[in-house]
Parts: structure tokens; C-alpha cells; sequence
């Protein structure tokens, strides 16, 4: 070959052979891609529900009829339409007449969907409930790992039906600390000392007022916390030797009106300072006429004031003991108003 013809036939070459190494090369992929096993597929489970609140937008209290009822989650590697026990995982169990919210039923009835007071969200079975009655049965609390019977303890609101429950000691930026001080957005008190209460509540209301109760029981640690930020023992005694808070039969409370607007007093609730120490001289007239009015609302219903602030009222029995669970051993269980 000559070689001006080599010359020329270079770049046809150089082509043909690009072109048949790139075959190979696509011949070779094409097998590979058909020998790899295929890629695991990451898929998240589904959340157990979503828009709980908008999904259900009826709920109601119910408790466990039985103890160590079970709840459940659902597993949703069953290949299931509705629910069915064998396709639920027990996560836990409710104690006898422990509180639960329900939000809703599965397709076939049989399940209750229901949120516990831990925040857990969970099946159980429809008919291990039975309906809270508020008219007819008030809520108590119990500690079950505690070894003290915190039964004696009522959530005030489920026997004061008629007034308002506003715990301070729940809300941010409490006199104790920016954070909640207790757990839970209730008030207890011992069940003798709130059904003492309803006489209260009915003055209160045929003189045109609300009660609005905003503390009462507290362990014995809270009230610690409490003498030593005030460090006046006038004001707040040492709880080693008097803590009524934590025997359940303390209560602060303060009026409203009958818009629910709260009455003017000689100071804010809390407000440890020589401004709230009866007589209350530095408050005006209508402060010290409003402090008045409820101070005879809860003598006239048994109970009697420590002399040092308008806001706080005990009730002298003495048959009461002292408790120093925290709101986070404790939940809500139901009895019969009758027991």
C-alpha cells in the first residue's frame, strides 16, 4: 500500500475502531446490569396515623375496665386491610380504670384508637373500655411504682365541675423556673378536702363568682424549692416542719367574674413579698374588698387562711399524710362518686 493511501485510510480506521470498542464496552455493561442484584428499596413504614386532629375531631375520656389491659401498635408488615389482633404488637398495658382519650374506632368497631396519657397513640380492644362519666365519677390519681396510694388524691376539675382550673405551676415562666415545675396540666387535692370544696364552689356562684383554682397538691421537693426562693420564713414556712401543699389539703385560688374575668386582688398569685401580708395596707380599696369577699367564701366552706397571704387557704383536718410523689410517678384513673 502506498503511502499516501495509508495516510488517508488512518482516520477511517481510527473511527471504525473507536466505534467497536464502544460496543464492547455497552455489550459488557448491559450484562453486568443484568447479573447485579437489584438495589434494596428504603421504605419507611407509614406512620402510624396522621392529622390526628383533623381526623378525629370527636373525642371522649374513656378507662380500662380491667387491669393490665393491653394496648397495641400495628404492624404494618401484615398485609392486611382492617385490623386484626394478630396483625397488633402489645406495647404496653393500661392499669385498672387508668384514663385514656379515645379518637376513633378502626373500620370494624372492634378497636379503639386511643392516646394514652404518656402520649402514646395505640389500638385497644373496644370492648376492655368503659366511658367516663363525669357526672357520675371523679378522677383520681395513682402511682403504681411508688408504694404510696396516691388514690386519696382528686383531680380538682372532675369534682369542682362549675370552676376553673388555671395551674400555675404548669404554665412557662412559673414563679419556680421559665420551665413548667410540674408535668401535668392538673390540680389535685386530697378527696376529703376537694368534696369540702363544693360548698365553696356554691357561694361562690350565688354571689355571681367563679372560683379559679391554681395550685394544690405538690410534693414535699416543689415546696422546698418554694421556701428557699422566698428565704422568709414568715411568708413560707420550713416545709420539714409544715407542708400542707404536699399532704394535699392546701389550695390557692383566686375569684372571677361572671365574664371569667379575674378579680382584682392585693397582688399577683405568688407574689411573695411583704405587698401581699395581711392587712394588706399597700392595696386599694377594691383589692382588699375583693381579697375579703373570697377569704369569707372559704372560711364559711371549712377552711382557713395562714394569715400571710390572700391567696392561700388550708383545711384543718388532721388525718391527712405527707407525699412526696411528682406529678410524674402519677396518672389519672376513675372511681365512682359514690365510693
Amino acid at each position: 500500500m502506498r503511502t499516501g493511501e495509508s495516510d488517508a485510510l488512518k482516520p477511517i480506521i481510527l473511527a471504525a475502531l473507536t466505534l467497536a470498542l464502544t460496543s464492547c464496552m455497552l455489550v459488557k455493561n448491559q450484562f453486568a446490569a443484568d447479573d447485579a442484584p437489584e438495589p434494596p428499596v428504603s421504605v419507611e413504614p407509614p406512620p402510624f396515623f396522621t392529622d390526628l386532629d383533623t381526623e378525629f375531631e370527636e373525642t371522649y375520656e374513656a378507662y380500662a375496665l380491667y387491669a393490665d389491659t393491653p394496648y397495641y401498635v400495628r404492624d404494618f408488615s401484615a398485609d392486611i386491610e382492617v385490623v386484626e389482633l394478630a396483625a397488633l404488637v402489645p406495647v404496653g398495658k393500661l392499669a385498672e380504670r387508668e384514663l385514656v382519650t379515645v379518637l376513633g374506632e378502626d373500620i370494624t368497631g372492634a378497636f379503639a384508637i386511643v392516646k394514652t396519657q404518656f402520649g402514646t397513640t395505640a389500638y385497644v380492644i373496644s370492648a376492655m373500655l368503659g366511658e367516663y362519666l363525669p357526672e357520675s365519677m371523679y378522677k383520681l390519681a395513682y402511682a403504681p411504682d411508688s408504694g404510696v396510694n396516691a388514690a386519696r388524691l382528686a383531680e380538682l376539675g372532675s369534682v369542682l365541675t362549675d370552676s376553673v382550673m388555671r395551674p400555675l405551676l404548669y404554665e412557662e415562666n412559673n414563679f419556680l423556673s421559665a420551665a413548667p415545675a410540674q408535668s401535668k396540666p392538673y390540680i389535685l387535692l386530697d378527696i376529703k378536702c376537694a368534696v369540702k370544696l363544693l360548698a365553696a364552689q356554691e357561694a361562690a356562684l350565688a354571689q355571681g363568682y367563679t372560683l379559679v383554682f391554681l395550685n394544690g397538691y405538690h410534693s414535699q421537693s416543689i415546696q422546698y424549692g418554694i421556701y428557699k426562693k422566698v428565704n422568709n420564713e414568715l411568708i413560707v414556712p420550713n416545709p420539714k416542719d409544715l407542708s400542707r401543699n404536699a399532704r394535699g389539703v392546701a389550695v390557692d385560688v383566686t375569684l372571677a367574674d361572671a365574664d371569667g374575668t379575674e378579680l382584682a386582688m392585693p397582688s399577683s398569685p405568688f407574689a411573695y413579698s411583704a405587698v401581699m401580708l395581711r392587712p394588706f395596707y399597700s392595696a386599694d380599696a377594691l383589692q382588699r374588698q375583693n381579697a375579703k369577699i373570697l377569704e369569707d367564701i372559704m372560711l364559711e366552706a371549712g377552711f382557713l387562711s395562714e394569715g400571710h397571704n390572700w391567696w392561700h387557704f388550708y383545711d384543718p383536718a388532721p388525718d391527712y399524710i405527707i407525699t412526696n410523689l411528682s406529678f410524674d410517678d402519677m396518672f389519672l384513673t376513675v372511681w365512682d362518686r359514690e365510693r
